[in-house]
């Protein structure tokens, strides 16, 4: 005869409570992942820092760094120098939604950047804007996602 070994109740509790922090503790850390990737792409890409910000974005997504990076015109980067502000994520209006295990969404508002409405028009200092930011988990590691050049959302 087999004889089964049986677990008390104790145990299956513990059991579950350890396996309950390891996720929490796994969702925080992909949460304070996803937020200084966010952050970090954010201040570089707004300040004209294409380079570093593409260390924070999918290959895929330097296509269009390249783009952006090739259309700042002179008057934009004069705005920038006379701004009295770099640009700067707002820390306290973030809000993400994880969709999957690999792909997130945050809502974000990147204060005193440079805005242009199209390529010809006026640059100008916007006191705070609205994106929408994809990310993707690869290789361990959260990125942001561009699937065209970043537009802001109202």
């Amino acid at each position: 005869m087999i004889k089964l070994k049986t677990f008390s109740h104790k145990s299956l509790l513990f059991a579950l409570c350890v396996i309950g922090s390891a996720c929490s503790s796994i969702e925080e850390a992909d949460k304070e992942d996803i937020l200084n990737t966010t952050k970090l792409f954010t201040e570089n890409y707004f300040n004209y820092y294409f380079d570093e910000a593409s260390q924070h974005t999918t290959p895929e997504s330097k296509l269009f760094l390249m783009w952006r990076a090739s259309n700042v015109n002179e008057l934009e980067i004069s705005t920038y120098n006379t701004s009295q502000n770099v640009a700067t994520l707002d820390m306290n209006k973030l809000s993400y939604e994880k969709v999957n295990d690999t792909t997130a969404i945050i809502h974000c508002v990147v204060l005193n950047s440079i805005q242009r409405d199209n390529l010809d028009s006026t640059p100008y200092v916007s006191k705070q804007t609205n994106y929408a930011l994809q990310l993707t988990k690869r290789n361990k590691k959260w990125l942001i996602k561009m699937e065209g050049p970043l537009q802001s959302v109202k």
